[in-house]
């Protein structure tokens, strides 16, 4: 399992490869525009640094059962948004589509009103699951003035205009049906330059999707079935409707991955890895490429051999 730190000037992650990443330096008190100072200057004044800390302690009383990898998981979310925050003292508008974890909702929140209580959360579920009991217990707990709403809608057809939200966050908990409409859908209601973040907790083909589709991201391995993804919308961006054309790139990309898979013995890998060939296989059929249908057939096979292979092992 990889390490938070909260130092005095900035957020790291040290992951289990030992690479740090950092995720602000507030070294340059002037970098921070937030109307929250970069610094405690006396007791009056809150520092970024005890506004994660304050945070942090005070999620974990309300909610006690929380999981390690939740609690890194909600860290890392939170100074990815604090290096957003930072930037401006606008009130922010942001969106978590997919089922409600209360404790990382919660943290998502009291952060949100913290830098400005003008801001706005929008939790945006399909209304499959049942939650009215954890909703109730999240709206109960909150007390920084942060508008919450609850929009019930398709995943892959999201009621909401183009360009609405500076923050959306995909929570990887939730059974996606389609990750491509998901992440597409996400990218259309973000703002320009707005951020996009992908909470990957054991469902891979989100994971790879999100890579596959917004390149220029950066990624916090938590452990190796949680990755936290995070992508700014910018022109570079291509849709995932768009970037399923090349397939080639594409094919070669998933022999690679399948190599690396097949060496772990991963079966909840793998299977993944089925999946994923399986959709594009179907893409190339509706586009007449009948190679590349019998590479990701190929591909899909050998995957399926090698599952069966492990658990022979067992």
């Amino acid at each position: 399992m990889s390490s938070f730190y909260i130092r005095d000037y900035c957020s790291e992650l040290e992951q289990n490869n030992g690479e740090i990443k950092r995720f602000f330096d507030l070294s340059n008190p002037y970098d921070n525009k937030s109307r929250i100072p970069a610094h405690n200057l006396d007791d009056s004044f809150l520092s970024i640094a005890k506004v994660q800390n304050d945070l942090i302690s005070a999620s974990q009383s309300i909610y006690s059962d929380v999981s390690e990898k939740e609690l890194l998981i909600s860290a890392i979310t939170v100074s990815i948004m604090i290096s957003c925050f930072m930037k401006t003292s606008e009130a922010f508008k942001i969106a978590v589509i997919g089922k409600s974890n209360n404790f990382i909702n919660y943290n998502i929140a009291e952060l949100t009103g913290i830098f400005n209580p003008y801001s706005k959360l929008c939790l945006i579920n399909d209304g499959c699951e049942d939650n009215d009991d954890g909703r109730a217990e999240f709206t109960e707990v909150l007390g920084n003035g942060t508008a919450i709403s609850v929009l019930y809608t398709d995943y892959d057809d999201i009621i909401m205009s183009d360009d609405t939200f500076d923050i959306t966050i995909i929570n990887g908990e939730t059974h996606f049906s389609d990750h491509y409409d998901v992440i597409n859908e996400a990218i259309r209601i973000t703002k320009q330059n707005g951020m996009l973040i992908s909470l990957c907790m054991g469902d891979y083909l989100l994971e790879s999707v999100f890579k596959l589709v917004l390149q220029g991201r950066n990624e916090y391995e938590i452990s190796p079935d949680a990755v936290v993804l995070s992508a700014v919308k910018d022109e570079n961006i291509w849709s995932a409707k768009d970037k399923m054309k090349i397939s080639r790139e594409v094919l070669e990309e998933m022999r690679q991955d399948s190599e690396k898979v097949r060496s772990s013995g991963d079966i909840d890998k793998m299977r993944n890895l089925v999946s994923k060939a399986d959709k594009f296989a179907d893409e190339a059929v509706k586009e007449h490429e009948t190679e590349l249908k019998k590479g990701f057939i190929a591909l899909k096979e050998e995957l399926l051999k090698s599952i069966v292979k492990e658990k022979k092992k067992m």
